[in-house]
């Protein structure tokens, strides 16, 4: 089921069509009067379409009419999106090529190109917008929807409570609990001739509690007590021998490789790992978040040998394995819906109450209402959970009517896979939100991401609503912290820095998507359609570049994603030519990644993807970046990860005005090309070289408002002078510093000098002074 998530699309294209450039534009070309006339129209039918958004929205998720129109009406807003942006590119690169004139001047060239071929080329795109948002409006009573005055409700800031990976208190599971943690107490099973560890496995359907019950067992001061190490694996449909060896490995030595090129192989692997757990008790716990069979007999296999004869493992799976696994696991637990209606609304009552479970202050009426409410949740902890946070601070009793009485409570019969719960959670987000979240479905079931790298795809997909006082960071954080929120997005258990969705939220937001992304795993087929806008996949899964010239039926695809690690590049069959088609054909792609591919050399045809807002190239071979990619001006994410051959980047890198986040961590850069400090938007920086040439020094730094982390290499080739005019002590925002010299000082008596004008801001969390050869002065930290 896909979902009419167009408002603040709606919203961009009305503010772009009548900006003052634009109307100019329309006003003074042949026949401007009808096209004046043809504007106003169009304001009105973005805005009444935008209207019926609010009718329609409900009633398009339990009824199947109007499904066509949606669909026509989100590809009609992306291609006029496009075609929007194509006159802005056009237009600030005009703007760019002329060093003089008045701004005026450069507006009325502006505009006096676009009558050129350009503007007879973009010009169809408006007019169908125009011409099809009518149509829509006329054919509304047909589908039953009707313009509503309703204004968007204010978002209810919802408090931050108990995360959904760290369950202080299970509700109607003591029976669960005390069975699985007195078979990982009992010693009984173990025989001494028989040193193999031990499985359990814990199934029941999605949504059911299987992972929070392993978690609160996990945190068990009994389980702390008994076993030497406590693991915890997620398991994703790609999950095999291989990558197990090797997460295990990178948690017990807590440090994973830098290149995750550089990988060693299976055998070589699992030899130290055995070493590792040799003679230790271990519990593991393998939580399976996936759709497929989890259960890898080679990778079972090889955890029975490891470490001692007290070592156990639990598994978490949504069906039973094969009869001829049956035997692997000593037990098998079944986890049922909480059965006492007591259970659910104690848990239901403690979302509410943000983590205490208390009834003095509950509406009596409201309480009668809740409790009808929380038994359609059929003893699902993660459906109950879902209904706690839409209701936390709604007290309004029509809103929880309402609820109760909607139709969406049917779907259960019809779309079992869908919670009705998740239903209510998505409508009851605002619109900006509804859009953000969405677009998560880039991501498959399970894969855990940063907050960073979601934002920087909102970003580019120009999801963030500007707020006055905030960088548009900081509106992607705020978003991303109300998804988390509501239990639809959650923190990974094995790492605080990555966060993940539940499967069943994943399968919500690919049902809202539908055709507009396609996301290849688990070796599914490669059939895009002219719809398809967004496309991620599973690096390990396609061996071929070719492979992606079927392509050709998406020449408006916005997104390409590669996901997760691949196992060996060196089998990946690279065709430059085929890449260069690739580009030709994807010419309004916004956002790319490379990222990990045996890349040396980017093809020409890349200049032509003037839309990239989005560029990832990390862990190539690539020894140069084509002084083309300077001529995107709407690019706001370039990285660089250990490109090991590359030395410099582009030297007209100025021209990336809104270049909002360079990464090179690990990239042997030279220096730093010259006038970074025209990158005034530039928010994150987190490598500075001062090379020995003409690069940018370090007094480039002075205007950037930078935040994070920061590391400033080279200063043995620094200007003292130069130093205090950086402002690092007024760059409140970086929480992290490092100061770093790449040779010999030639001046004791300057080095000092310069570590004392370095003066990082005074509440920076970590400060680092790297390779410094010099009597260290303690004056730069005070």
């Amino acid at each position: 089921m896909e979902q009419w998530i167009l408002s603040t699309s709606l919203e961009a294209v009305a503010e772009k069509l009548f900006s003052g450039d634009f109307m100019e534009w329309m006003g003074g070309r042949k026949g401007g009067a009808n096209m004046e006339e043809m504007s106003k129209n169009l304001k009105f039918y973005l805005l009444a379409a935008k209207s019926l958004y609010y009718d329609a929205e409900e009633k398009h998720i339990t009824s199947s009419d109007g499904k066509a129109l949606v669909d026509e009406l989100q590809e009609l807003l992306y291609d006029g999106e496009d075609a929007l942006e194509t006159i802005d590119i056009h237009g600030i690169q005009s703007k760019q090529r002329k060093e003089h004139g008045s701004s005026a001047t450069q507006v009325f060239n502006y505009l006096s190109e676009l009558v050129s071929p350009f503007g007879k080329k973009i010009e169809p795109d408006l007019v169908k917008t125009i011409n099809c948002l009518e149509c829509i409006l006329k054919l509304k009573n047909m589908f039953g929807l009707k313009e509503s005055a309703e204004t968007i409700r204010p978002l209810r800031r919802i408090p931050s409570t108990t995360s959904f990976a760290e369950e202080s208190k299970l509700y109607g599971r003591d029976s669960d609990i005390e069975a699985i943690v007195g078979w990982l107490l009992s010693d009984d099973d173990a025989d001494a001739d028989d040193c193999s560890t031990k499985f359990a496995l814990i199934v029941g359907p999605d949504g059911i509690g299987k992972s929070a019950l392993a978690q609160f067992i996990f945190s068990d001061d009994r389980i702390n007590a008994h076993f030497d190490l406590l693991l915890w694996v997620p398991v994703l449909d790609d999950f095999d021998a291989l990558r197990m060896s090797r997460t295990l490995l990178e948690g017990l030595i807590c440090q994973p490789p830098c290149n995750p090129m550089e990988e060693e192989d299976a055998s070589r692997l699992q030899a130290r790992l055995k070493d590792a757990l040799a003679g230790k008790n271990f519990l593991l716990v393998l939580d399976s978040n996936c759709h497929r069979n989890p259960f890898d007999p080679h990778a079972l296999g090889i955890l029975s040998e490891f470490g001692g004869s007290r070592s156990k493992i639990i598994m978490t799976a949504s069906t039973c394995p094969e009869p001829v696994l049956m035997r692997t696991f000593t037990i098998i637990h079944h986890l049922n819906p909480i059965s006492h209606d007591e259970d659910c609304w104690k848990l239901f009552a403690e979302r509410i109450f943000h983590g205490v479970a208390t009834f003095s202050h509950f509406p009596q009426y409201l309480e009668i209402v809740g409790k009808r409410l929380v038994s359609k949740c059929q003893g699902n902890p993660f459906a109950i959970k879902l209904m706690g946070c839409i209701l936390r601070l709604e007290r309004n009793p029509e809103e929880w009517d309402r609820i109760l009485s909607s139709p969406i409570w049917k779907l259960s019969e019809r779309e079992s896979d869908i919670l009705p719960a998740l239903w209510f959670s998505y409508l009851s987000l605002p619109q900006h939100l509804k859009r953000c979240f969405t677009h998560c479905s880039i991501y498959h079931c399970g894969y855990e991401f940063q907050m960073q790298d979601l934002i920087s795809l909102w970003m580019a997909e120009g999801l963030l609503e500007p707020q006055n006082g905030k960088t548009i960071e900081q509106v992607g954080e705020e978003y991303f912290h109300d998804l988390k929120s509501r239990s639809l997005i959650h923190q990974s258990r094995q790492n605080e820095s990555y966060f993940t969705m539940h499967c069943l939220v994943n399968n919500l937001a690919t049902s809202l998507s539908g055709q507009f992304c396609l996301r290849l795993e688990n070796n599914s087929s490669f059939t895009p359609v002219r719809k398809t806008r967004h496309l991620s996949y599973k690096r390990q899964e396609i061996q071929d570049v070719k492979k992606f010239e079927a392509l050709s039926e998406s020449k408006r695809l916005r997104t390409f994603l590669p996901l997760g690690p691949m196992e060996d590049n060196k089998t990946f069959k690279w065709d430059r030519s085929a890449l260069t088609r690739l580009f030709q054909i994807l010419t309004y792609l916004r956002v790319l990644s490379l990222s990990m591919y045996p890349i040396t050399q980017l093809p020409d045809s890349i200049g032509m993807l003037k839309h990239l807002r989005y560029l990832d190239l990390s862990y190539t071979q690539l020894q140069a970046i084509p002084d083309v990619v300077c001529t995107w001006v709407n690019l706001q994410t370039l990285l660089l990860v250990c490109c090991t051959a590359l030395a410099r980047l582009p030297s007209l890198m100025r021209h990336l005005t809104k270049l909002r986040r360079l990464d090179t961590t690990g990239t042997p850069l030279v220096e730093m090309p010259l006038h970074m400090s025209a990158l005034k938007d530039l928010q994150t920086l987190t490598n500075f070289v001062l090379g020995k040439g003409n690069g940018s020094g370090i007094k480039e730094l002075q205007n950037l408002q930078l935040c994070g982390r920061l590391c400033i290499t080279g200063l043995q080739n620094v200007i003292v002078e130069d130093i205090l005019q950086a402002n690092l002590e007024g760059k409140l925002q970086l929480t992290d510093i490092s100061f770093k010299w790449d040779g010999p000082a030639d001046n004791s008596e300057i080095e000092l000098q310069v570590l004392d004008n370095l003066r990082p801001p005074r509440k920076v969390e970590k400060l680092s002074v790297c390779s410094y050869q010099v009597t260290f002065s303690h004056r730069a930290l005070h």
